[in-house]
């Protein structure tokens, strides 16, 4: 199910709005009147939750967005939306889901499904990256996720379309491929943003703490003593991996407040023509 409505009234403006986002190319747009305050979702703990519907909220038109598909895979939000006036698609980790944002085998397919929608009908790409990394275990296992996890890096090696994407906090593994397709793709994200909160790793530091700095922790006199051998190590990498030193040796094209995300992106887009094709450019996956 994709928009799920209370009545019949309801289901004709919710296709009303969906259709609006193709059929017409630009409106009015005005930002979401809490737009400044975009940054004040994220806590300051890095280990606290937050909805990131509220960053996606903040960040387009006032009361633009129309969410795709929010009963499954519900650690990965899809939306469609309006940034100064022009039609856009949103996917973005949910760090308040059960899994904090982390991509199983159903949220794979609903980013892939997603981005080949918005590459047969035109729609510049955003995503929100804070992401643990793919699910892994005997259950992820079970449900496929060696098999699903390729589905959307597939989708951005084909896609047309741009792709703008903004890393709030962490990025670990191979899960920050499949919301860019940075390295792994034939085309490059057209943008790639950090905010200054981001940590990035091939899994996460506390787990690369363990092997790094294994004996060490194997030879600690108490478990206090080695957990604080694991923080120690941890935090050394997350200030050498943080938004400015990451900055400076351009690992993104650049670190912005997160204040500044809705002009940067918009900026770009009003540099883009406005492309619309007489139909869809191609079939969309339903598997």
């Amino acid at each position: 199910m994709d928009v799920l409505v209370d009545d019949e009234l309801q289901a004709i403006d919710t296709a009303r709005r969906y259709l609006g986002f193709y059929l017409v190319d630009h409106v009015a747009g005005e930002p979401a009147t809490d737009a400044e305050a975009i940054a004040d979702v994220i806590p300051e703990n890095r280990r606290r939750p937050y909805d990131m519907r509220k960053v996606i909220a903040a960040f387009a038109d006032a009361d633009s967005v129309l969410e795709i598909g929010a009963d499954w895979g519900r650690s990965m939000l899809t939306a469609l939306a309006r940034l100064d006036g022009r039609a856009i698609a949103i996917y973005a980790n949910q760090p308040r889901s059960p899994l904090a944002g982390a991509i199983d085998a159903a949220a794979a397919d609903k980013a892939s499904r997603f981005i080949e929608l918005c590459d047969a009908y035109e729609y510049p790409i955003v995503s929100f990256v804070d992401n643990p990394g793919f699910m892994v275990g005997p259950q992820a296992e079970r449900e496929g996720i060696a098999r699903h996890h390729a589905r959307p890096l597939a989708a951005l090696h084909h896609r047309t379309v741009p792709v703008f994407s903004v890393q709030i906090r962490k990025a670990y593994g191979l899960g920050p491929y499949a919301m860019s397709g940075w390295g792994s793709a034939r085309r490059m994200p057209d943008m790639r943003l950090a905010w200054p909160s981001v940590e990035s790793g091939g899994m996460s530091l506390e787990g690369a703490a363990y092997l790094v700095r294994r004996k060490e922790i194997l030879a600690a006199g108490t478990p206090e003593e080695a957990l604080a051998i694991r923080d120690a190590y941890a935090e050394r990498m997350r200030d050498a991996a943080s938004g400015l030193r990451a900055g400076r040796s351009y690992q993104f094209d650049d670190i912005v407040e997160p204040a500044d995300t809705r002009a940067t992106i918009s900026a770009m887009l009003r540099r883009l023509p406005i492309q619309r094709a007489p139909a869809k450019k191609h079939a969309i996956d339903p598997r």
